[in-house]
């Protein structure tokens, strides 16, 4: 990804890059030039360059709008394993079968630096977050850190039986984490060379792994098809939940927090204990991929969306589906309950919401009127309004008795994703892939107020006072209690509002805060956030609980 996540780039041993779309998934344009596989992409951390490294012992470096070839960097005798920008863009680091690692001047593409001493081939390089230091994993089973401005090597990390495949520093670069095929991942004192502790548990080779942003904890990645999270001092890995036998498309809280329910393409869905993390249930009946699951307020049903057409209702405590729900002619995006756990209105790719009766499975109401997919859809507190945000660009609110479309709400320019009601059901927030907020006057569909951000906006909730809105970026204050304006960003302080949440299926964060980097397997998932727990649904189809002290938070912070 580029680091705005607008862009998407993939290497390929048909010798090219590919740049996306992330938004669209359409491919904006094909880079040629290497003549054999490319092994490595990555973007420069301000996103207008990327760079490409590949067995035709090159890298390129590609201007990342026009795709234009700005530079051909040769030196290396060998195969490239791999490329990486420093954090300030300025300089490149390429590891290479040839035994060394290049250190090139980003701009002009001069090498100012070979780091030589591996006596075997150099997998990975990676620079400190200060640009200062640079350290290098190699088949020879040692990682060294060099002095990335004298290319003067400063430590021989020995330890590892195999290969390290990959390693990783801390952010304040005092602890480095290195993977290997010895299926171990090792923690290392960068100042002394010391190994502070051996992380046993994987049953193959490890590919990658990474540090969290406090440094206290790190992922890796494995050929076992699993991810863990460690503690960094104890050595020790937190839970992951395994019982799926496919991706997980949808995690869960029940209200009471009690509960993880997760569901998966897999057909069936789970019902967790997110204390213990053991499976209390699995509810099977779906006939193909089950793409959302939620609790009724009360916690003691369950409604689940699926590609099958339907969707149906479990008790929650027994597990035993009590009604199917049919009537959609396309996929159903999501289903979620009223305030009362009476009804159920749900979201389809077919363009229409239905609103059943919870009790008997009759749908009570086809509300047709959006000209693309819904993909939000929620209830006011008082049960009377519905609200729905389409691929369409717009919101529109509905009579929950009647079926009668109310207001269209127009102004976004891209998908609509989220919508909720305030408490006192007057007003509407919403948020979409044109990064912006929007406050809404529910009575009379008039915006109030727009919040421009740098990214994708998920609106969680409104504050218990209606005087906040939540989003995945903070929390923001309304100026008048009697107008949606929207003020500053609020202080971040901790409250039963999930204000944790998951930017872009790669960083769980805070208030436009990056905490802790997912690993591969699980970015592509889904995740749901209760108080200070997030449950991250990974395409192994374990479900992985991250509980996130708030002092952790804060410090990471620097509140």
């Amino acid at each position: 990804f580029s680091h705005d996540s607008k862009k998407l780039a993939s290497a390929s041993n048909d010798e090219t890059i590919r740049i996306w779309d992330a938004e669209t998934g359409k491919y904006e344009r094909v880079l040629e030039g290497h003549s054999w596989s490319v092994s490595s992409v990555v973007f420069s951390h301000d996103s207008k360059k990327l760079a490409s490294a590949s067995y035709d012992e090159t890298i390129r470096i590609w201007n990342a709008e026009t795709g234009k070839c700005d530079r051909v960097l040769e030196g290396h005798s060998s195969k490239i394993n791999s490329v990486v920008f420093s954090h300030d863009s300025k300089k490149l680091a390429s590891a290479s079968n040839d035994k060394t690692i290049r250190i090139w001047n980003a701009e002009t593409g001069k090498c100012k630096q070979t780091l030589e001493g591996h006596s075997e081939w150099v997998n990975s390089a990676v620079f400190s977050h200060d640009s200062k230091k640079l350290a290098s994993g190699s088949k020879d089973k040692t990682i060294r850190i060099w002095d990335a401005e004298t290319g003067k090597c400063e430590r021989v990390l020995e330890g590892h039986k195999q290969s390290v495949s990959s390693v990783i520093l801390s952010h304040d670069s005092k602890k480095l984490a290195s993977a290997s095929y010895d299926e171990t991942i090792r923690i290392w004192d960068v100042k002394i060379g010391e190994c502070k502790q051996v992380l046993e548990g994987h049953s193959h080779a490890i590919d990658s792994t990474i540090f969290s942003c406090d440094s206290k904890k790190v992922a890796s990645g494995s050929w076992d098809k699993t991810i863990r999270i460690w503690d960094a001092e104890m050595g020790e890995y937190e839970q992951a939940l395994e019982g799926h036998s496919w991706s997980v498309s949808s995690v869960v809280f029940s209200h009471d927090s009690t509960r993880v329910a997760s569901a998966s393409p897999d057909k069936t869905i789970r019902i967790w204990n997110a204390e213990t993390g053991k499976c209390e249930r699995v509810l099977k009946g779906h006939g193909w991929i089950v793409n959302s699951v939620v609790f009724s307020h009360d916690s003691k049903k369950l409604a689940s969306a699926s590609y099958d057409k339907t969707i149906r209702i479990w008790n929650a405590e027994t597990g035993k589906c009590e009604r199917v729900l049919k009537g959609h002619s396309w996929m159903v995006n999501l289903a979620v309950f009223s305030y009362d756990s009476k009804k159920l209105a749900s979201g389809s790719k077919d363009k229409t919401i239905r609103i059943w009766d919870a009790e008997t499975g009759e749908c009570e109401q086809v509300l047709e009127g959006h000209s693309d997919e819904v993909h939000s859809v929620v209830f006011s507190c008082d049960s009377k309004k519905v609200a729905s945000g389409s691929y369409d660009n717009t919101i529109r609110i509905w009579d929950a008795e009647t079926g009668d479309c109310k207001r269209v709400l127009e102004g976004h320019t891209n998908w609509v994703k989220s919508v909720v009601f305030s408490h006192d059901s007057k007003k509407v927030a919403s948020g979409s892939w044109d990064n912006t907020i929007r406050f809404w006057n529910a009575e009379t569909g008039q915006c109030e107020d727009v919040v421009p951000l740098d990214r994708h906006v998920n609106v969680l909730s409104f504050t218990p006072d209606d005087r906040g809105i939540v989003t995945n970026h903070g929390v923001f204050a309304l100026i008048d209690g009697s107008q949606s304006r929207a003020g500053p960003a609020m202080p971040w302080q901790y409250s039963e509002i999930p204000i944790l949440d998951c930017i872009d299926s790669t960083w769980v964060a805070t208030a436009g805060n990056d905490l802790l980097w997912l690993p591969p397997e699980c970015r592509n998932g889904t995740v749901t956030v209760s108080g200070s727990t997030v449950a991250v649904g990974c395409q192994s189809g374990r479900v992985v609980f991250l509980r996130i002290s708030m002092a952790d938070v804060e410090q990471c912070m620097d509140i």
